[in-house]
């Protein structure tokens, strides 16, 4: 909608309707530049409309340092106040140069404006809602850069693989020298197999040592004899 309101606000730039001029100049006064806010992040470094069409907007400051150029000669610049600010809706280079002017020289300079605070006609308010785009309030905007706005992110270039990856090679020679390991389950019987084994050793250690039996009495002399024999030994 408010894209819409604005197409229609070219009509109040005196750089591009010369009517623009006559028919505000009721409007017309004199604002110092320090009070004057940019409405842009970044301004192109050359004017596209007016009587400095195509000129560097660093041209325009020399020439106003040199004196070729008055400042209440530049075309006034249009503005809208909001909010308790004087924000620049056309002749934001204009606005620069005049700013960059006055830090030079160190020097107060006036700027001839049409100033709206009013009955602001709806499709100059629509052109300050879309257009606005500084973020620090309007005090400071350089110049913006020849590729654009925004730098152009750099893509990153994909390297062909090689037809024989050595590092590819040297992993799967390692892999196949590199002996397998166990898996969980045999991992597991195995310990169970050794601990069977060693429980089984165990138990035939405590085992204890039969003892004989004397013979009972009435028995015959040699089994006497062998339990005798057996005893000793024990």
């Amino acid at each position: 909608m408010a894209v819409e309101f604005a197409k229609g606000s070219v009509k109040f730039d005196p750089a591009q309707n010369s009517r623009a001029l006559r028919a505000w100049r009721h409007l017309q006064q004199s604002v110092n530049v320090d009070s004057l806010r940019f409405t842009h992040d970044q301004v192109s470094d050359r004017f596209l409309h007016g009587r400095h069409q195509n000129e560097p907007v660093a041209s325009l400051t020399e020439k106003l340092i040199s004196g070729e150029v008055l400042a209440q000669d530049i075309t006034p610049l249009v503005v809208v106040e909001s909010v308790g600010k004087l924000w620049v809706v056309f002749g934001n280079r204009r606005l620069k140069a005049l700013k960059d002017f006055s830090s030079r020289t160190e020097r107060k300079v006036q700027a001839v404006c049409i100033v709206h605070t009013r009955n602001i006609p709806p499709p100059l308010m629509a052109k300050l809602l879309i257009s606005t785009s500084t973020e620090n309030g309007g005090t400071f905007a350089p110049f913006r850069p020849r590729w654009g706005r925004y730098p152009v992110p750099i893509r990153p270039v994909a390297l062909p693989r090689p037809a024989h990856d050595l590092s590819s090679s040297f992993v799967s020679a390692a892999a196949r020298a590199a002996p397998a390991e166990p898996s969980v389950e045999k991992a597991r019987a195995l310990a169970q197999a050794k601990e069977a084994d060693a429980l089984k050793r165990r138990r035939a250690c405590d085992k204890p040592t039969p003892v004989a039996e004397p013979p009972a009495a009435g028995a015959s002399d040699l089994n006497a004899a062998q339990w005798t024999d057996v005893a000793t030994e024990a």
